[in-house]
């Protein structure tokens, strides 16, 4: 769905367990604040690092959020032809690429992978993806909460097989998104002048095409 890179290494894997009380209290904060969360917008800064390649991408851009809706990311570029815009709902992500005229369709079947794909920088708007067995706080960093969520064994294949969001309690919501792939290959999110519950037109979350526009559908679901 996106591109970008991040220079730190991958984070230790933690194995699940039970939530303690402070895990189980922090769930609970992000739960409501997700639960009152209408609509989100904010810049972002996307970095990924390709692991076995030993490379870094960086992009930026903005972000608009709408739960009825979905998800919209406005990829900056040097020229005007440079820019993607990449629109995810609840069962199909595209990703329109003006430069090459091609429009990229993918397709999310499982509602679950799908919430969790879509919206990568929440663990779900309704709450799901938050099971106490595999949600694990850990030590707060530079006066954020940071939260680690795994993937259940022997559940629907996630995209990523792990998260950490770095939640800041003024609002309960992520400010840093870090999702490790299963081939070790890290994504991270950074978001900045976040603005809650802002009126957003329906109309951005569905991409209006030239007529002469490509397009391709994949089987895959598409990694940021």
């Amino acid at each position: 769905m996106i591109c970008a890179m991040l220079a730190a290494g991958a984070p230790a894997a933690v194995v699940p367990a039970s939530a303690d009380a402070a895990t189980d209290l922090l769930i609970r904060h992000l739960k409501q604040a997700q639960a009152e969360l209408k609509t989100l917008e904010s810049r972002f800064t996307q970095t990924r690092r390709f692991v076995h390649f030993n490379e870094t991408e960086t992009r930026s851009g903005r972000l608009s959020y709408k739960r009825s809706r979905g998800v919209r990311l406005e990829y900056q570029g040097d020229q005007k032809d440079d820019r993607e815009v990449l629109v995810a709902a609840k069962k199909a992500v595209e990703l329109w690429t003006p430069r090459t005229k091609q429009l990229q369709r993918f397709a999310l079947p499982d509602t679950a992978v799908a919430a969790s794909t879509a919206v990568p920088f929440l663990p779900a708007s309704d709450g799901q993806g938050l099971d106490p067995r595999y949600v694990r706080r850990l030590e707060p960093q530079d006066g954020l909460e940071v939260l680690l969520v795994t993937s259940p064994p022997g559940g629907p294949t996630a995209l990523y097989v792990e998260k950490r969001l770095y939640i800041d309690r003024s609002d309960w919501l992520p400010r840093r998104v870090e999702l490790k792939e299963a081939s070790d290959d890290l994504v991270t999110f950074v978001f900045t002048e976040l603005k809650r519950n802002t009126k957003l037109d329906d109309d951005l979350f569905t991409l209006k095409v030239p007529r002469d526009t490509e397009i391709i559908e994949h089987k895959e679901p598409l990694k940021y």
